[in-house]
């Protein structure tokens, strides 16, 4: 789409740390019960301790990382995160799609089959699906992830090829990987969300600078 366009080399100077998985329904409680916060809503669907939390705002993702020591990732790191070391992939793992990749819908969410490694109707237990290059696990479908930058359609225009650090200002923020109720799983696939709203299809998961603290 527009908004992945130009296609552009960045490069990421500064070591930073990412949790290995998408912050989980068990470890957002443990943040809810220390600092009685409260609960998100509940998904509608079944989840275990296991399962990625949704339904929390980027406030809530931000006031957790905070907890934990670190921040939400920049889109700038999620991507080369993602890319694993590889250039030019168009998936975490590789360049096509299968039902054993990652955790995602095909045609309507609502007549999806669960086929394969992908036999959950919702979100599956994080990890269950094969580690990007990097060995972190469901960039790519599960949960939309919130990240740490405004939403600008026209940024990659105009963004510094060291260290991006988003636009200044906004009214929406930057999602991405895709969710259980997608089909476009693609590493450069943008989308933005108010940092209000609550869906049960977006979680998130922590980054920080290098000696940086880890998700429990």
């Amino acid at each position: 789409s527009s908004d992945e366009m130009p296609a552009h080399r960045v490069t990421i100077s500064q070591g930073f740390w990412m949790d290995v998985t998408e912050v989980t329904v068990g470890s957002y409680r443990l943040f809810t019960q220390a600092t009685a916060r409260g609960d998100p809503p509940t998904s509608g669907f079944a989840q275990g301790d296991n399962h990625p939390v949704v339904n929390v705002s980027w406030q809530d993702a931000t006031a957790f990382c905070r907890w934990v020591g670190g921040r939400l990732p920049t889109e700038g790191e999620w991507e080369y995160a993602a890319r694993g070391g590889r250039e030019g992939l168009i998936y975490p793992w590789g360049d096509k799609l299968g039902r054993n990749d990652a955790n995602w819908a095909v045609g309507s969410m609502w007549g999806r089959l669960a086929k394969g490694r992908d036999r959950w109707m919702n979100t599956t237990p994080v990890g269950s699906y094969a580690p990007s290059g990097y060995g972190l696990m469901d960039l790519a479908g599960n949960v939309w992830e919130w990240l740490a930058d405004w939403y600008d359609e026209g940024y990659f225009a105009t963004s510094p090829a060291k260290d991006p650090p988003g636009p200044a200002s906004g009214t929406l923020r930057v999602v991405r990987g895709g969710s259980w109720a997608d089909a476009n799983l693609r590493i450069s696939n943008r989308f933005q969300l108010s940092p209000l709203e609550r869906f049960n299809t977006v979680g998130f998961r922590c980054a920080g600078d290098e000696g940086g603290g880890l998700s429990p």
